[in-house]
């Protein structure tokens, strides 16, 4: 059985999604205009208790993805790394697309500006809205 030219290149699989969703990532953030923001906000999100030590493993997020990634296609078998690449780029592909249908009257930002400090200890980016 032929395999197909993804299933024999798996990186150069990751780098064109990689290209595809900053590239519309990109293009949702810089073309389409917002008449004004949407702030999303509810009475449970003031119930939630401020942790500073939550910035461990919201940080850790970002390289443990493609460490994992690269880790399954380098040491376990190929069929565990499209187990989970497949998935996690359905659903990062399947956001994007919500972006546009849902919020295509209200335009919610997807990088809102982002004051740096903290008003209680300075350490979580905080939204500046």
């Amino acid at each position: 059985m032929k395999r197909s030219w993804f299933s024999r290149h798996p990186i150069c699989f990751m780098a064109l999604y990689l290209l595809f969703y900053l590239s519309a990532f990109n293009f949702l953030e810089t073309r389409i205009s917002m008449p004004h923001l949407v702030l999303v906000h509810c009475r449970l999100d003031d119930l939630i208790p401020f942790c500073k030590y939550a910035v461990i493993p919201y940080f850790a997020w970002f390289p443990w993805i493609p460490f994992t990634l690269f880790y399954l296609l380098w040491k376990a078998p190929r069929a565990d790394f499209w187990r989970l690449c497949l998935p996690l780029f359905a659903g990062m592909t399947i956001a994007l697309a919500c972006y546009v249908i849902r919020h295509a009257p209200q335009r919610l930002p997807l990088h809102p500006c982002v004051q740096l400090c903290h008003p209680d200890d300075g350490l979580l980016p905080q939204p500046h809205l």
